[in-house]
């Protein structure tokens, strides 16, 4: 049993290396390129949104 853990640990760690690699020559080729996570957001719905009703009611009471 402790052979087959190990021997797990040892392919794990192997695959990980990889993907290290991997995401590291990803960088190199794309180094610099990178951009803000937010920058494909869109701008929000409620960016236009109407006064709140007490700012209303203050316009409205300086008019009486």
């Amino acid at each position: 049993m402790f052979n087959n853990s190990v021997g797990w640990l040892t392919t794990r760690t192997d695959e990980m290396k990889q993907d290290l690699t991997m995401i590291q020559e990803h960088n190199a080729i794309g180094g610099g390129t990178s951009k803000s996570i937010d920058a494909d957001t869109q701008p929000s719905i409620h960016a236009d949104t109407q006064p709140s009703i007490d700012t209303r009611l203050a316009l409205f009471e300086d008019r009486l």
